[in-house]
């Protein structure tokens, strides 16, 4: 018998579809980024007034912890640590407008994009890791300390009779620790989801529709 040809599939979407989907979605991701670093950038302006506004609902007590000296820490490290979190914010800033530009590209149907949208994934991991660098030197040493200065109020808790106390110093400590850590690792990994799978989805949508043309 003679072999009967498989019929075809349904044909795939065209290009420009293919083009627009990928510039929505990085569009939205954009926006999103850009709306994200505005707010941490007024916060890092708002923060002092913050903390203010919150020691006068939270007085000092003869018999509570000393609520003066932990707000007074509280500005010291937020003061420290903004203008560096507004270096590490205005990179991603700059980079999330550029990315809103390339989805617009996407959106049109220019195929140019694409190489573009794969030269920013350089830029995008340059600016994870200055924010990387910034955190490891700057951010995470200050937070050390100012969690130091906070655990350093906390009065020791008595145990059973018989047992020492409990030294709840060591255990915020290393809580402390670990919390700093883990957010440095996770906040990194998260961050260079969105420019792997656009170097991906990019370098897909060239091999498959777009012509090898430099920008």
């Amino acid at each position: 018998m003679t072999p009967q040809p498989v019929p075809a599939g349904p044909p795939g979407p065209p290009p420009a579809k293919r083009y627009e989907t990928l510039g929505t979605v990085t569009l939205v991701l954009a926006l999103l980024e850009v709306a994200y670093c505005l707010f941490r950038l007024v916060s890092q302006l708002l923060n002092s007034s913050l903390i203010e506004a919150e020691r006068a609902f939270f007085p000092s007590t003869p018999h509570g912890p000393p609520m003066g000296a932990m707000f007074d820490a509280a500005r010291v490290f937020a003061q420290r640590i903004a203008p560096w979190e507004a270096a590490r914010t205005v990179p991603f800033l700059v980079a999330s407008a550029y990315l809103a530009w390339l989805a617009l590209r996407l959106r049109r149907g220019d195929a140019r994009a694409l190489f573009v949208a794969r030269q920013w994934v350089w830029a995008a991991f340059g600016t994870i890791a200055l924010s990387l660098l910034i955190q490891v030197l700057v951010t995470m040493p200050a937070t050390m300390e100012y969690q130091r200065q906070i655990v350093e109020t906390m009065p020791t808790l008595p145990a059973g009779k018989g047992a020492p106390p409990f030294d709840m110093k060591q255990m915020m400590g290393s809580m402390t620790l670990v919390g700093a850590i883990l957010g440095v690792v996770v906040g990194t990994v998260v961050l260079s989801v969105w420019p792997v799978v656009l170097w991906v989805w990019a370098g897909k949508l060239i091999r498959e529709t777009a012509a090898p043309a430099a920008v």
